[in-house]
């Protein structure tokens, strides 16, 4: 058996979770039949599999609803970032945005001329809003919002969070003074890098992927040296520096590849599912080739060496 990353740490993992955009569902966040199978086959072993995203509960249901498994309760969810937790179908937490702090977000970003974009809770049936103040509204628009003069009188109840979508320079020209506001244990103050324009959200301080990981991994009696995890971007730097086995695209940032001990294949050739189905055939024994062709920077245990960078898709979160 040639194995590329080490069988023993391999065979030490019991958990498995991954990111979605950008990772799980490829640029466009959706899975493709490889990859679906090769989750139902992670699950139909025994091995509990977590769904980890910054996107909203409808998108999360789509992608959790392409994977056919017996094993519902071996499933869970991590929605925005950990504003929502599910096992299987059921939401077991909740970490919502404090109505009035978010109320001085919409402000917030309204002052500096950037459309703010409400995502409500599922109480309000994940309804999407988003107030014009002067930047071009067609993403929004796409994305599912509803326009709206006024975001707060929108808001009836807490909402998950208050995000921007705008140019990459606009958001890092603002990220310190939205953390000097709203961080520091106030909020959680999240940064998903696209290839032109970012994603700067603010969502309750209990909102972040490693804390939600760690909530499930309670649940299930697992550690997080047992987990292996696929992730690409800033929102995944946490979870990828705890977790025993850390997998980071190859279209992965530049930054976060170097947090790898093995860098996957792109998220648009199966390279999620590449994986999984080498671990799979590692711990029943199959005889597997542990090292992929994808390229210099696919397939291979990471080094910490050069990388060869991709591009993040402009709505991975």
């Amino acid at each position: 058996m040639r194995i590329g990353i080490g069988s023993a740490r391999v065979k030490n993992v019991s958990v498995i979770a991954s990111d979605i955009g950008g990772t799980l569902g490829g640029r466009q966040s959706v899975l493709s039949a490889r990859t679906a199978k090769a989750v139902g086959q992670v699950l139909g072993a025994g091995v509990p599999f977590i769904l980890v995203s910054g996107f909203n509960l409808k998108v999360v249901t789509r992608i959790r609803e392409q994977i056919r498994t017996r094993n519902e309760s071996g499933l869970w969810s991590i929605v925005q970032n950990g504003s929502l937790i599910l096992k299987g179908n059921n939401i077991v937490e909740r970490n919502y945005l404090d109505l009035e702090v978010a109320k001085e977000v919409v402000r917030f970003f309204c002052d500096k001329g950037l459309n703010p974009i409400a995502f409500a809770s599922p109480e309000m049936d994940c309804r999407q809003f988003t107030q014009p103040v002067g930047r071009d509204t067609s993403f929004a628009e796409a994305y599912g919002c509803e326009i709206v003069p006024d975001i707060a009188s929108q808001l009836l109840s807490d909402p998950i969070q208050i995000s921007v979508y705008d140019d990459n320079d606009l958001i890092f020209g603002m990220r310190a003074e939205a953390e000097c506001l709203f961080g520091g244990g106030r909020c959680n103050v999240i940064v998903s890098v696209g290839a032109e324009k970012s994603w700067l959200e603010i969502t309750n301080a209990r909102s972040n992927k490693l804390t939600a990981l760690t909530t499930i991994l309670r649940q299930i009696g697992a550690r997080p040296e047992d987990v292996m995890y696929f992730g690409d971007n800033l929102n995944d730097v946490e979870l990828l520096k705890s977790v025993g086995y850390p997998v980071v695209m190859n279209n992965g940032l530049p930054e976060v590849k170097k947090l790898a001990r093995r860098i996957a294949a792109d998220c648009d050739a199966d390279g999620v599912a590449e994986v999984l189905e080498e671990y799979l055939a590692l711990v029943s024994g199959t005889t597997v080739e542990m090292v992929g062709g994808g390229g210099e920077a696919t397939g291979r245990e990471a080094t910490g060496g050069e990388e060869t960078g991709g591009e993040v898709g402009e709505t991975a979160q």
